[in-house]
């Protein structure tokens, strides 16, 4: 669609008007900053649809309410654009959303102003998805200009409302679908929004209408609106000031928002060159050249992403994460062909690496630049530096604003605090690197600067920046005297020590495993430099001579990783120099002593406690605490101090740490909290430091699970057992609807399973089903974990004929999955072998169906038609393992008459005739056994209970036979079934042959009045006739109770649970319905008369009504 209009976008202004009002019809908005009619809309927040242009300056809206009417898009702007994507609105094939994967990108792009290359759809930035203290552009169609919009962090979000899921609608005013709805006026219910046709997404919704009818309609398509709502649905939050505005076209940047900075994070983030907005990240032109030292500077996951387009990526490409190779070349679409150390080349996104400056090239260029060192290294410098100087104007007090000075990769700088000139939004964009001192990174042919500063790479403009003095960057040139007459290599061995460990430090890993490495590779390097001349500069090998470099944070950071007391103490400000100290000591610390660090600094993306935690150092930890560390920092991936100090395996800091206030249950960007850390790996100490502090042991991560859940995983019993000892919860589902029975039944760990039904309080728990109605029980089945199967029919009572959605009990599973020792398992305790699922089939039909296929594929496969005609060749396993199956459930009563929906018998799904033979001869002798077993029973079931005389009354109401005349005046409850006796009825003769006595019980009557030969062809009892007959045999006028009255405990306890949940803990007789800040909650009677409340004993701050 836009490649068939990219001619007229090209073209005159009129012709670029006209197609940009195209692409907004069938736009979705709401309000606008002019809106000036009250609540025609129907509110703040309620959405419309663009129906068409009327002009450029006004625009026709169907609002989701049914009204209709035009409003301003040009000088006063009525409306804002919610999602074009409706309208046909997509990116190019190379942009897709970085967070749900999106391809391609319909309706409005998102490109993150703060990383490289990242893309959001609109769905997942007003989802919040990605940082919200990222800057973003907005790239309203393909060819827009980039429209800056300040983080989300503090932006108010207002709840869109409409033709969303859940809304009561009628037809609208497009309809034209006859009597679809059921006739005018009639309801239906919006169950989804979908795509009416591929090109243009979310233009229409699925209608359940009150007749029954479900069909798709347009909502958006074209314009068009088949629907109005009635009742209203709420559906996501959006941010309202960030959505472009219905008219503006390419709306230039905010005024306060300078071209340079703009520009700068146009290019960092994929915006396009600046020659060209919007176009793809790879247009860029490489700024690196053959023989430079780069390294991948992003994340796994971010590399991944950003080699779509520019190679593609291979896993064996991992090896470029954290290893520094060398530029061999760059194609001719400006991607760079890095060789590295293993012999491998790659074509790797530019945008994805990072130079690692050369160490003699940059102290001659930064001496240059401060006018220091002899001129002989000025020129080296000079030379070396020819491709990537730039020119820039500091703004800073310290040194003429005259004088144009010349930068390069590895030159340190300082990022301006404040600037004499520039605008608030460049000030706003230095973030938290203000006065930090950074090392340059890369020069931009536009001349912005990339700058690492602490392990963050930021694109400033010249103006935000400032070159290091000696004084102010720790960097000493002269020292000692000697640099006034000296070669250039002193002074590369003075700045090679601080650029050894000032190369960058790559993306935090995601998982713990590689964070925790990533930290040791960091906190176990020395702080020595690597300058190894003598030169006259006076540099040593263990890089305490002259001209180091020593960065405060990193030192801080170091040394607490280590437990260096003394070191901390130094940085930290808390030791001195005494008078007594000898001048060489003075002189030691006058030359590598740092400033005051920071206690709060950050290094590799880590704080000085986050180290001393994970390490165990406790009093270094106290130190820093005392020094007012902070004890909610996070690093990278969200971890604060207390989730390392359990990654670690550090009780003792726990403790401590939860002793100077930190939160216990703090939660990473996964959701985990330090209990789902220290049970992940194990460390069973820290799990119960973490609970005796108040750790709560039911709360989930990001993907639902518990730290019930992580134990099973883990086969952690004993940490299991601690969880399941302080109260955590077994009902918590996670995210694929498993509670932890369902886990453990699914992971198949018998010793997990014995525990938890050994400490379970709610049996009902063992019966639970998931949303598709599988039990424990039916997974375990499923997945042949015998073990676990036997412990939960033994030991957790499950009932084994419950159905899921299809029906299916776990014995259908187990016969379907040919699982012989569950089938033997089940039927052996008691499991029907004649339920049917929803096809009507038995367990037998679904082992002779599976028998016949497995056949039919093995003669299909065979390739010798004379092994075939000879039976020779087979592999006969699993037709053994289904026939045996199938010949053990009839043997235990499975029925070969049964038929399913398509109206077939177990035997007709068998064609082998030696199987249907073998098959009838079990159901023979089974039906042999029963009987005799039922005679031996009936044999000594004619006796009196009390007196061995025969039996000969009935009582009443359960119909059991249990006693002589005699014997049951005196008996007021029924020896079998221990109910209340109301009548008594001696047994006569049978009525009709006068043969026999009677022997039936018919029901509902309750008459015994025919013996069993009569009774079948009774058409009625002889006393009158029952509307439903139902014939038993005597003594069995009630089924066995044992299962019913198990099902009833279940479910006594299960409603014993519900009203503990839902009744005020202090009347214990009214509902809750108050609750407060703390989480707890009472009535509103009792809750209204107290100022603590009663289960934690807090102060109540708030209280909330609940409806």
């Amino acid at each position: 669609y836009f490649q068939s209009h990219a001619s007229f976008m090209s073209g005159s202004g009129d012709l670029l008007l006209t197609a940009t009002m195209q692409l907004g019809v069938g736009s979705r908005v709401v309000r606008g900053p002019h809106w000036k009619w009250a609540k025609q809309d129907g509110g703040e927040g309620s959405v419309g649809t663009v129906r068409n242009f009327e002009s450029p300056e006004e625009v026709v809206v169907v609002w989701d309410n049914g009204t209709a009417a035009n409003y301003r898009c040009s000088g006063a702007y009525d409306l804002r654009v919610l999602d074009n994507g409706p309208a046909g609105v997509v990116h190019e094939d190379c942009f897709s959303c970085d967070e749900c994967g999106a391809r391609p990108l319909y309706g409005v792009r998102w490109a993150c102003a703060d990383c490289n290359g990242v893309s959001l759809c609109s769905a997942c930035y007003h989802g919040d998805k990605h940082s919200t203290r990222h800057r973003f552009f907005q790239f309203v169609h393909p060819l827009a200009e980039p429209v800056w919009c300040d983080s989300r962090r503090r932006a108010k979000k207002y709840t869109c409302r409409g033709l969303f899921p859940g809304a009561r609608v009628v037809r609208g005013v497009d309809w034209q679908w006859e009597d679809q709805d059921g006739g005018s006026g009639k309801r239906g219910k919006v169950t989804e929004v979908q795509d009416w046709c591929p090109d243009a997404p979310r233009s229409a919704a699925y209608v359940l209408w009150d007749s029954g009818v479900k069909n798709l309609y347009r909502v958006g398509y074209e314009g068009m609106v088949d629907l109005r709502v009635v009742s209203e649905a709420k559906a996501f939050a959006y941010y309202r000031d960030h959505l472009p505005l219905l008219g503006e076209i390419n709306r230039p940047p905010n005024s306060d928002t300078s071209a340079a900075s703009s520009t700068s994070a146009s290019l960092e983030l994929g915006g396009g060159s600046a020659g060209c907005p919007g176009a793809c990240p790879h247009m860029e032109l490489c700024a690196f050249q053959p023989g430079d030292r780069v390294r991948v500077a992003v994340s796994t996951d971010t590399f991944q992403r950003l080699q779509r387009t520019h190679g593609g990526w291979s896993p064996a490409m991992s090896e470029c994460v954290d290893i520094v190779g060398s530029i061999v070349g760059v194609d001719e679409d400006g991607d760079a062909v890095v060789s590295y150390p293993s012999g491998n080349r790659w074509t790797l996104n530019p945008a994805a690496l990072c130079l690692i400056p050369d160490p003699s090239a940059s102290a001659r260029r930064l001496r240059a630049a401060v006018g220091g060192g002899g001129g002989g290294g000025s020129g080296a410098g000079g030379g070396a530096s020819s491709v990537y100087a730039t020119t820039l104007l500091p703004v800073t007090p310290n040194l003429p604003q005259s004088v144009p000075l010349a930068l390069s990769p590895g030159d340190l700088v300082r990022v301006l605090a404040t600037t004499s000139s520039g605008s608030d939004q460049q000030q706003q964009l230095l973030g938290n690197g203000r006065g930090r001192v950074g090392r340059v990174v890369r020069v931009r042919s536009d001349g912005d600067v990339q700058v690492d500063v602490c392990g963050s790479v930021m694109t400033l403009s010249p103006g935000c920046l400032a070159p290091c003095p000696p004084q102010s960057g720790g960097i000493n040139f002269n020292g000692g005297g000697a640099a006034s007459s000296g070669s250039s290599s002193g002074g590369a061995a003075g700045v090679s020590s601080a650029s050894g460990s000032g190369g960058g430090v790559p993306d935090s890993p995601q998982s713990g495993e590689r964070l925790s490495n990533l930290l040791k590779k960091l906190f176990q390097e020395h702080v020595g430099g690597c300058g190894s001349g003598g030169g006259a500069g006076g540099g040593s090998a263990d890089g305490s001579g002259d001209g180091r470099v020593i960065d405060p944070s990193e030192e801080l950071v170091k040394a607490a990783a280590n437990g260096d007391l003394s070191r901390l103490q130094e940085l930290l400000g808390a030791r001195r120099s005494s008078a007594s100290s000898s001048p060489q000591r003075q002189q030691q610390r006058a030359v590598s002593a740092a400033p005051t660090a920071d206690a709060n600094a950050i290094y590799a993306g880590h704080t000085a406690l986050q180290a001393a935690s994970q390490n165990g150092h406790i009093a270094a930890a106290r130190l820093l605490i005392d020094r007012g560390a902070n004890l909610q920092a996070e690093d990278r991936d969200g971890d604060q101090a207390v989730h390392h100090a359990a990654f670690g395996d550090q009780a003792e800091l726990v403790r401590l740490l939860h002793r100077r206030g930190a939160d216990i249950n703090a939660r990473n960007r996964r959701r985990q909290t330090p209990l789902h850390i220290a049970v992940n790996k194990g460390h069973a100490g820290v799990v119960l430091a973490l609970l005796a502090c108040g750790a709560l042991p039911s709360l989930q991560d990001a993907d639902g699970d518990t730290p019930l859940h992580d134990a099973v995983s883990k086969r952690r019993e004993d940490v299991l057992a601690l969880l399941l000892e302080h109260g955590a919860d077994l009902s918590v589902c996670n995210n694929d609807g498993f509670n932890v029975l369902h886990h453990t039944a699914l992971r198949g760990n018998p010793a997990a399973m014995k525990i938890l039904l050994t400490k379970l309080q709610r049996q009902w728990l063992v019966d639970e089903r998931k949303d598709d109605g599988y039990t424990a029980l039916h997974l375990a089945a499923l997945n042949n974990h015998l073990e676990v199967c036997e412990l939960l029919v033994q030991l957790g009572g499950a009932c084994l004929d419950t159905q899921n959605v299809n029906m299916q009990t776990p014995l259908h599973l187990a016969v379907e999955r040919q699982h012989a020792q569950v089938v033997r398992l089940l039927v052996r305790e008691g499991a029907s072998v004649s339920v049917r699922d929803k096809d009507g089939d038995t367990p037998l039909h679904e082992a002779l169906r599976h028998h016949t296929l497995s056949q039919l594929r093995q003669l299909q496969d065979m390739q010798d038609v004379g092994k075939l005609l000879m039976g020779l060749g087979l592999n006969s396993g699993d037709k053994k393992s289904l026939a045996s199956i199938a010949c053990f459930l009839a043997a235990n009563g499975a029925d070969l008459t049964l038929k399913n929906k398509k109206g077939q018998t177990p035997l007709d799904l068998c064609p082998d005739p030696n199987l249907c033979k073998a098959l009838s001869k079990c159901q023979r002798e089974h039906s042999a056994r029963v009987a005799s077993a039922s005679a031996a029973a009936s044999s000594g079931a004619d006796e009196c209970l009390v007196c061995s005389e025969p039996r000969d009354c009935l009582f009443g109401p359960c119909g059991h036979v249990a006693c002589c005349c005699l014997c049951a005046a005196r008996a007021k409850k029924c020896l079998i079934c221990k109910e209340p006796i109301t009548s008594r009825a001696k047994i006569e003769e049978c009525l009709v042959c006068s043969d026999r006595p009677a022997a039936v019980l018919f029901r509902p009557c309750g008459h015994m009045c025919a013996c069993e030969g009569c009774a079948a062809a009774a058409a009625a009892a002889a006393a009158g006739p029952p509307r439903n007959r139902q014939q038993g045999m005597m003594n069995n006028g009630q089924p066995d109770q044992t299962a019913t009255l198990r099902e009833m405990q279940k479910i006594q306890q299960q409603l014993l649970d519900i009203r503990e949940q839902t009744s005020c803990p202090v009347c214990l007789d009214r509902l809750k319905n108050m609750v407060f800040l703390c989480g707890h909650g009472t009535c509103q009677h009792c809750g209204d008369q107290m100022t603590v409340c009663p289960i934690c004993r807090k102060p109540i701050e708030r209280r909330v009504l609940v409806y």
